[in-house]
This record gives C-alpha cells, sequence and structure tokens, in this order.
C-alpha cells in the first residue's frame, strides 16, 4: 500500500498537470462559457488529492505488439509521477478489450487477435513497461478478471448507461462511414469494456495519451452509473518520431525501448531541433525540473546549443530505459568517438536551397545537387559500403533522406566532410 505523499496539494498539482494535453486543445479553446477540460481536471485532481489518501491511478493496454517505443511510454511516465508522489500505480492489462481492438485513431478494422497472441505480447510490455514503474508498488491486473465472467444480459445492462448517439458521433467512425468502409458492432462496445475497467478498479485516476479521450470520458459515464464519483482524466500529447511525423517504425523514425542502448542514444541525437522542446517536456518528463526548465530556457531564448541540449535528452532517456551508468558511457562514448572525434580544421559548408530539398530530400540527389559528388550511383555505393555518416550517425539505407534538421555534419568518404546548413 502507498503512503500518503508529502509533497503540497498545489505542488502535486502543478507537477502532474505538466505536460497534459487535452481533447478540446486540437480545436482551439472550450465552448463559450464552459471550462476547459484542462480546468475542469486540475479542479477535480485538486479536490481528490484534498481527501489525504493516496490515489488509484490507472494505465491500461492492449498488448497488440511487441515491441513498444518511447511515444508509447510517455503516459507510463505520468503514471511514474503519481507514483513517485505516494499514489497507487495499477497497470492494467487489456488482455480481454485486445479482442477487440481499440478503434481510437483507426481509419479501418483492427485485425483480431487471439488470446494466445495477446498474451505472448503482454509478457513483452510488461518486461519493458518495468524499465519505468516501481515493480515492488504496482498493482498489475487484467480485465479478463471481470470481463470474461460478464453475461449478455449484463453487457446489455451497460450498453443501456452510455447513448448510441454519442458513440457513433464518434470521429474515427464517422469517417470510416463518410468513406465507405466497414464498421462493425463490436468495435462500439470497445469503450463500454474499457469504461467498466474504471469501475472494477475502483479508480480516482486515469492516465492515457489524448487521442483516448472518448475511452476514457466512457469510464467517467459507467462510474456515475454506479453511482460512484468519476475519475480524473489526466491525458498527455503523441511524441513525435525523431524527424517530426508520426512516430513509426515504418517511418524509420522511432526510439525503440529495445533499441541496443547505443542505438537509442544515437537515434535521440538526431532529433530535429524543432522537437526539443517536446522531448524534454515528454521524453524526459522524470528529468530533474530544475534541469529539464533550464535546458528548454536555453533552447527558446537561442542561447544554448542544440547538440549539448539534445546530449543531455539522450542521456536521460538512455539512462531511463538502460540505467543510469549506461547512459554515462553513451554519453562518454559519442563525445570521444563522434562529437570530439579529430575533424578537419577547415570543414567546408554549403547551403541547401529549399528548391532542392523539395525536389528529391534523398542524400543521393543532396550531395549530387550541391555538387559534392558526381552519381547518385557513387553516393549509394559510398552508403552501402559505411562511407557515409550524418552528424556521427553511419548510414548505409541508399534511399535515405534529409531528416529537416537546419544544420548536419555530413560525412562522405574517409575524410571529406562538409556542413550542410538549410537556406
Amino acid at each position: 500500500m502507498s503512503e500518503p505523499s508529502t509533497v503540497s496539494v498545489d505542488q502535486q498539482v502543478d507537477i502532474l498537470m505538466r505536460g497534459t494535453f487535452f481533447a478540446d486543445e486540437m480545436d482551439g479553446e472550450a465552448a463559450e462559457g464552459e471550462a476547459s477540460l484542462r480546468q475542469q481536471m486540475r479542479a477535480e485532481l485538486t479536490a481528490k488529492l484534498k481527501k489525504g489518501r493516496p490515489l488509484r491511478v490507472y494505465l491500461g493496454v492492449d498488448p497488440t505488439a511487441t515491441s513498444l517505443h518511447i511515444g508509447h511510454l510517455v503516459p507510463v511516465l505520468k503514471l511514474r509521477q503519481f507514483q513517485e508522489l505516494g499514489h497507487q500505480a495499477i497497470f492494467l492489462i487489456g488482455d480481454y478489450t485486445g479482442l477487440i481492438g481499440d478503434p481510437s485513431g483507426q481509419t479501418k478494422e483492427r485485425p483480431q487477435l487471439t488470446a494466445e497472441q495477446l498474451e505472448e505480447m503482454s509478457q513483452g510490455y510488461t518486461d519493458q513497461v518495468f524499465r519505468v514503474l516501481d515493480g515492488d508498488r504496482t498493482e498489475v491486473r487484467r480485465n479478463s478478471e471481470w470481463l470474461a465472467k460478464m453475461g449478455f444480459a449484463d453487457i446489455i445492462r451497460l450498453a443501456a448507461s452510455f447513448p448510441l448517439k454519442q458513440i457513433i458521433a464518434r470521429r474515427e467512425f464517422q469517417e470510416r462511414m463518410d468513406a465507405g468502409k466497414p464498421l462493425r458492432f463490436h468495435e462500439a462496445l470497445y469503450p463500454l469494456m474499457q469504461g467498466y475497467d474504471a469501475h472494477a478498479l475502483e479508480c480516482d485516476v486515469q492516465v492515457g495519451a489524448y487521442d483516448q479521450h472518448f475511452n476514457l470520458l466512457a469510464g467517467r459515464v459507467i462510474q456515475q452509473h454506479f453511482g460512484s464519483e468519476p475519475h480524473v482524466m489526466i491525458t498527455v500529447p503523441l511524441l513525435a518520431g525523431t524527424d517530426g511525423r508520426k512516430m513509426s517504425k515504418s517511418f524509420d523514425n522511432s526510439v525503440n525501448i529495445a533499441d541496443s542502448p547505443r542505438d537509442m542514444y544515437g537515434k535521440l541525437m538526431r532529433i530535429s531541433d524543432e522537437q526539443i522542446p517536446a522531448y524534454l517536456d515528454l521524453a524526459c518528463m522524470l528529468m530533474d525540473v530544475a534541469q529539464r526548465e533550464a535546458l528548454k530556457q536555453a533552447f527558446t531564448r537561442g542561447d544554448g546549443n542544440p547538440i549539448e541540449i539534445k546530449e543531455a535528452i539522450a542521456h536521460h532517456v538512455t539512462g531511463q530505459y538502460h540505467g543510469g551508468a549506461v547512459g554515462d558511457t553513451e554519453r562518454d562514448w559519442f563525445r570521444d568517438h563522434i562529437r570530439n572525434k579529430q575533424l578537419p580544421d577547415d570543414i567546408s559548408e554549403a547551403v541547401l536551397p529549399e528548391s532542392l530539398l523539395q525536389e528529391d530530400p534523398g542524400w543521393a540527389a543532396i550531395l549530387v545537387g550541391l555538387g559534392l559528388m558526381k552519381s547518385k550511383g557513387e553516393v549509394r555505393r559510398l552508403m552501402k559500403g559505411g562511407g557515409f555518416r550524418v552528424d556521427g550517425d553511419q548510414i548505409r539505407d541508399p534511399m535515405a533522406a534529409h531528416d529537416g534538421r537546419a544544420e548536419v555534419l555530413v560525412q562522405y568518404g574517409k575524410r571529406r566532410f562538409v556542413k550542410i546548413r538549410r537556406a
């Protein structure tokens, strides 16, 4: 059992609301005369904390993949913040809801998984999640504990608590119906099932990504249906990939929890400058507050070296998932072998016109377009041979492209270097 926090209520609220993002902030302000979700959730969280007992805070995940990236774990970092403040963290494995699949953000019906597949994936999830959460202080549950026991009459009674109009109006469902894509009734049951989780766990707070708003809202509705106080919804934004697009393995821009420490550190050093504030707020949520704010302010003022700020991010995140000593080792290795590696004193500079970048962002086209190499084929052969690096990272993919950074150091060959700066 967790002990009550000795941190004041106001301080806890400030910590827990930091780095949050709510669904109504996507489209601007709340309707005139209405409190925003941020204002409402802040007030409700404050009221619950004033009760002076540890809150029951849960995060539910459906195990639908074998590996996770650091974007998936942003809600887990928020759950860890609650845990560090003395509240009871609950990690819920959606082994039953996973049989349906969450329709949030989906433009088509999810493929249905078997119970065996879900069990295998859930083991991988928990192994990776407990790199962040304190396993000794985390309550691990599975929603099959209660959903598998429900009969058809129970489901009918539960469905009666939720307006059908609200479910059909869901954005993902509307888009699929407008596009003539199939929408099946079992998908409409998903928010009811997840909403029942909140009731079964008797939770005070639910944490999730902001695109889970509808599912979290269903929990509040069902809790009230059973005569309980609705939980507080604490939602966080989605962390973009290293190039600013959606984080995804298919875009080759994801930082994966299963990455080796060296790969993780190197990928984090490749984030675009524009991504620095988001990575500080989200990936570095557990970083010392004073350090994080100093880095953000230095970046905002323009007097902080982006490379040094990225180094602080890479050091923190790598240490967070692989251990602090490993983070130190990778920082030292990067400095010795990449950042402080002996380089020519007379590195040339080249300005990359936007027209060239827009026409073809591939590195082969860029080097040829800047007159650095004679042909794309020559560049691609160099890449395959391991002789091409961007900011110290070896790139072998002949189709690799510029990721939008303002300035990069390119090595093309053993002793040929150029700083390429966007116009």
